[in-house]
């Protein structure tokens, strides 16, 4: 896999992906509008693989000293591969070293979602707040709750190790 900045042929892979492995999916209108944003405080990264197809993507808000991951998804021919993880780390370095102000990224992760939480576990976030019954499944109707999780960008060492 490769790893790199998203751009605007992206998008429509992004969708893609998005709409099949989200369960509450950004809609295509809203993946296609993140092109106008890139260059307002929203930075994206890809990984793609051998044949440049789109496999994962990662889109992230930064705002002053503080980075907000939005969403990130990988396709479902590439999960279980390590791919999210390496996309997350080279997400969190490239701010890092793009963004100097940033001292902290934020994200919400569904409390069910085990695999991203070990995930994000791994690569120093930690929880600091809880929003209730913020997520909505749209088959069952059920709430589900969202853990607020932390990491520190610039003191974290990272790992895209799947143990």
């Amino acid at each position: 896999m490769a790893y790199r900045r998203l751009c605007a042929a992206d998008l429509p892979a992004v969708a893609d992906i998005e709409m099949a492995v989200q369960i509450e999916p950004w809609s295509r209108a809203q993946v296609l509008e993140i092109a106008g944003l890139l260059d307002g405080g929203y930075v994206a990264w890809v990984a793609e693989d051998a044949f440049g197809q789109v496999q994962a993507y990662l889109i992230a808000q930064v705002v002053i000293d503080e980075a907000e991951i939005l969403t990130i998804g990988v396709a479902h021919a590439a999960q279980g591969q390590g791919v999210g993880a390496a996309l997350l780390v080279f997400g969190l370095m490239d701010i890092r070293a793009c963004y100097p102000d940033v001292q902290a990224c934020f994200l919400e992760v569904r409390v069910s979602n085990a695999v991203a939480r070990t995930l994000y576990d791994k690569n120093g976030f930690v929880e600091v707040g809880r929003r209730k019954h913020y997520y909505h499944d749209p088959v069952t109707g059920a709430r589900e709750d969202a853990l607020i999780l932390r990491c520190d960008v610039i003191e974290h060492t990272y790992s895209t190790s799947n143990e």
